[in-house]
C-alpha cells in the first residue's frame, strides 16, 4: 500500500492525472489480458481432472467434472480487445509503457530473489 501511495504520489507532483490514469489502465488490462490467456490455457487442457477435498479427510481428494466451461469465442474476444488497448496505450504513452515494463522486471526479480527464502 505504501508502494501504491508512492507512485501515485510521484505521479501526481511530478506528472499529470493523465499519465496516471494511462499507467493505471495499461496495467490493469494487462492483467486482464494474462487473466483471460491463462482462461484459455485452463481450457484448451480441460483434458485434467479437476480435484476437490473431501469434507472428511483433508488429504483426500476426488475428480469431478469442471463446474463452468464458457464458450471459447468470449475469453478470445476479450483478449484481442484488452491487448489491443495496452497496444494502444503504450503507442500513445511510451514512457508509461516502459515504466510499467520496469515494475513488472523489478517484480519478477523481488519474486525469484525472495522465492528460495521462502523454500528454507
Amino acid at each position: 500500500m505504501i508502494f501504491n501511495a508512492s507512485i501515485t504520489g510521484i505521479y501526481i507532483l511530478f506528472g499529470s492525472f493523465r499519465g496516471l490514469v494511462t499507467f493505471k489502465g495499461i496495467s490493469e488490462y494487462s492483467v486482464y489480458a494474462l487473466t483471460c490467456l491463462s482462461a484459455l490455457i485452463s481450457h484448451k487442457s480441460s483434458d485434467i481432472e479437476f480435484s476437490t477435498l473431501l469434507a472428511d479427510d483433508a488429504q483426500a481428494q476426488t475428480s469431478t467434472e469442471q463446474p463452468y466451461k464458457t464458450f471459447v469465442a468470449n475469453p478470445i474476444i476479450f483478449l484481442v480487445v484488452s491487448t489491443a488497448l495496452v497496444v494502444r496505450g503504450i503507442i500513445s504513452e511510451p514512457w508509461i509503457g516502459l515504466g510499467l515494463a520496469s515494475v513488472v522486471v523489478v517484480g519478477r526479480i523481488a519474486y525469484y530473489w525472495k522465492k528460495p527464502l521462502a523454500a528454507e
